[in-house]
């Protein structure tokens, strides 16, 4: 189905690396929501700077 707007977050993928997710959930970034364990969203309404607030999240992925 598809919906006109503006979503209520964006899927960023599926990831099966546990360190990965466990590094995730320890940065507590309030726009991330981790659903069924592997399946990685970001909601933007949670986001205030996209560059400063991103960073973290930015810097976890180039790690793994």
């Amino acid at each position: 189905m598809i919906y006109i707007g503006i979503k209520p977050k964006n899927y960023l993928g599926f990831f099966a690396n546990t360190n990965f997710l466990a590094d995730l959930i320890k940065l507590n970034l309030s726009y991330i929501d981790i659903q069924s364990k592997n399946y990685v969203y970001i909601v933007p309404d949670r986001i205030g700077n996209a560059n400063k607030d991103t960073l973290p999240l930015k810097k976890l992925l180039d790690k793994y």
